[in-house]
């Protein structure tokens, strides 16, 4: 359509679901033995966004929502890849290689576990009857199919990418043009907008594209990715600013002998599978390449007595317009 400006808000479906989680009340947490709590503030956020958007939308704008999903019960290629490492580097440490896994150390707490599983079914349920587009692929995890989207539209002057999550790696998409990072607000974190190298540099210490380097240095403890022995964020910083990439680090003596670990070469984990589990795949081969797949389908009799049906039974006052 011509002259039309497209904004695809891509959202993080689990980094959403989990913020939601530790934000909900004890009181709200289930109805009927059943927790839903995270699903209602989830919807909360997502009722936030839509009233934006429609308060701050200009003429020949299109807006679409939506979510990049982890597919459930699926190893990604990425735990694939550490998992032989951590269950000889367990062996070393003499702990629990599940201990070491990548993303090894989320919901380990079998309630919490149980009730996230429960709650993105449930999630996926509403968002399917609401006509809300969901994309996950079982070679990919959210934030490569999130990477994609961004990567798909680069090129075209007439798309916004927002790309909703408070993960750090996410930042590396900004080196897209027409991509911004979205900081939800949520229980006392304010939103937040990154929309460019220098928003990055002010948030983070480095430019987007820094960012893998620097998360592969210092590690993420979201994901479970150790980084390199005694260096956390201000030495990691330290380096890339005062000698510039990861391989130019690695490749300077004085750098190396400023990291006991790189001096005595003992690093638990390569930079080459550090890296790796930091760079996002942004060439998700079943993420659409028109805006307009991202449209939300109508609210179809059927779709409307399925949200009904969901509404009553979870006790939700009110469910994406039913």
């Amino acid at each position: 359509m011509k002259n039309v400006v497209y904004h695809i808000h891509a959202i993080d479906l689990s980094n959403w679901l989990h913020r939601a989680y530790h934000v909900v009340r004890p009181e709200d947490m289930s109805v009927d033995g059943k927790p839903t709590g995270a699903v209602k503030v989830f919807i909360n956020m997502v009722e936030s966004l839509r009233g934006k958007i429609r308060d701050n939308r200009k003429k020949g704008e299109k807006h679409y929502i939506v979510f990049a999903v982890d597919c459930p019960r699926v190893k990604s290629w990425r735990y694939l890849m550490v998992k032989p490492w951590a269950e000889e580097r367990a062996k070393e440490l003499d702990v629990p290689p599940q201990e070491l896994f990548y993303k090894g150390k989320r919901s380990t707490d079998p309630e919490k576990r149980d009730a996230l599983r429960f709650q993105t079914k449930l999630l996926l349920e509403m968002l399917d009857a609401a006509g809300f587009p969901c994309i996950g692929d079982v070679d990919a995890e959210a934030d490569d199919i999130l990477g994609t989207i961004a990567r798909n539209f680069s090129k075209r002057p007439n798309v916004v990418v927002h790309i909703h999550t408070r993960d750090k790696d996410a930042a590396q998409l900004l080196i897209f043009p027409n991509t911004e990072i979205v900081h939800p607000s949520i229980g006392q974190s304010p939103e937040r907008i990154l929309r460019n190298s220098q928003d990055c540099l002010d948030v983070y210490g480095v430019r987007p594209e820094r960012v893998i380097d620097y998360l592969a240095m210092c590690g993420d403890a979201v994901d479970n990715v150790p980084g390199i022995p005694g260096v956390g964020d201000k030495t990691a910083l330290k380096l890339i600013n005062k000698f510039g990439s990861l391989s130019q680090v690695m490749e300077n003596p004085e750098a190396v002998k400023s990291v006991k670990s790189l001096r005595e070469d003992n690093l638990p984990m390569s930079i080459e599978m550090l890296t790796s589990l930091i760079k996002l795949d942004c060439r998700v081969k079943t993420v659409p390449k028109k805006a307009s797949a991202f449209a939300r389908a109508k609210l179809t009799e059927e779709r409307i007595a399925r949200l009904t049906n969901l509404r009553r039974k979870y006790k939700f006052n009110s469910l994406f317009g039913a």
